[in-house]
């Protein structure tokens, strides 16, 4: 057994904070299902067993040395022990001699990525046996438990996630496609970023079409028809309207796929860009006035990028020198 490995898994988890599972019902439902008096979850770390699920007993750690769960552990399978006061290995185990008087145990492996970081154990103080269905189930259980450890951990990494993008200058959005495509999802920024609530959104009392300019309108529906018809990606440019402001937000949008090719949905990040937007309509300008300038003059102009090889020049440079505008080659061989 690759301890190191298991106990990083087990690290990696968060697993070895007190922080429990809320999984103190299941524990309980199990116990009167066995009509055992005590259920647990045990996480064994490097020097303790720590109990993230229990009912029956109010032990939340034993040492490592005397706990039943690495038994489990170690061997990476099931184990029983119908009468400990008569088994060599447990006997003289404090947890049997002294509280909770630990007489029968069964304990099933509960893994994680193909590390077995604990059990889920039931725990008698008189000997019994368990036959070989209930075992199965006990083992169907425990792989139940290492399903909900792995998704509590994805679910509080999307909820980091979700913590970020709040706090971000990007808004996300998902739509999901029935008959139509309809917003399920906007992130609580909105308001920051784009000026309209996240909850008019989501319940209808504001569409976003309302928002956006009319250009901006056709544009949006011209992205979500693509996805409709099959495009994967897209991204456009949308000007919203709001009582207090104008803002330019880039949208960047990807279609998800049944595995029939229908949609499912679309989901797109959304960011402000009126700045952007601002200094391109003022460099815009300022070219617009430096050609007009430059007609104006009659100047020619030229510009040689050398790294390049690209020569580009005006109309009136053409015309001062004797060349046709339409056949000049911008390559230094054309001199």
């Amino acid at each position: 057994m690759d301890d190191q490995s298991r106990l990083k898994t087990i690290d990696d988890f968060m697993l070895n904070s007190e922080v429990p599972l809320d999984l103190d019902d299941l524990m309980m439902v199990l116990a009167e299902a066995y009509k055992v008096p005590i259920a647990l979850i045990g996480v064994v770390g490097e020097f303790e067993e720590t109990f993230k699920a229990h009912y029956g007993t109010t032990l939340s750690k034993v040492t490592r040395e005397h706990a039943f769960c690495s038994h489990v552990v170690e061997e990476r399978k099931q184990v029983v022990v119908s009468n400990a006061q008569e088994d060599p290995r447990f006997m003289h185990n404090p947890l049997v001699t002294g509280e909770p008087h630990i007489c029968f145990y069964a304990g099933t492996p509960i893994e994680i990525n193909d590390q077995v970081i604990g059990a889920v154990c039931l725990i008698d103080t008189v000997p019994r046996e368990i036959d070989a269905k209930h075992l199965e189930v006990l083992e169907r259980i425990g792989a139940l438990v290492s399903q909900h450890i792995s998704l509590s951990r994805e679910h509080e990494a999307l909820k980091r996630e979700h913590g970020l993008i709040e706090k971000s200058p990007f808004v996300l959005a998902t739509w999901r496609y029935d008959t139509s495509l309809r917003l399920v999802y906007i992130s609580k920024n909105s308001e920051r970023v784009l000026g309209v609530s996240p909850q008019d959104l989501l319940t209808g009392t504001v569409a976003l079409s309302e928002v956006l300019s009319e250009e901006a309108e056709g544009d949006f529906t011209f992205a979500m028809q693509a996805h409709m018809e099959g495009v994967e990606t897209h991204t456009c440019r949308l000007q919203i309207k709001t009582p207090t402001r104008t803002i330019w937000v880039s949208m960047i949008s990807t279609a998800n796929f049944r595995e029939d090719g229908m949609l499912y949905s679309v989901q797109a990040f959304l960011f402000d860009t009126s700045d952007q937007k601002y200094v391109e309509d003022k460099l815009n300008k300022t070219n617009q006035r430096m050609r007009l300038l430059l007609e104006a003059s009659e100047l020619g102009t030229w510009d040689w990028n050398l790294a390049a090889d690209v020569n580009q020049v005006n109309k009136r440079w053409c015309d001062i020198v004797g060349l046709e505008y339409e056949y000049y080659d911008s390559g230094s061989r054309f001199f």
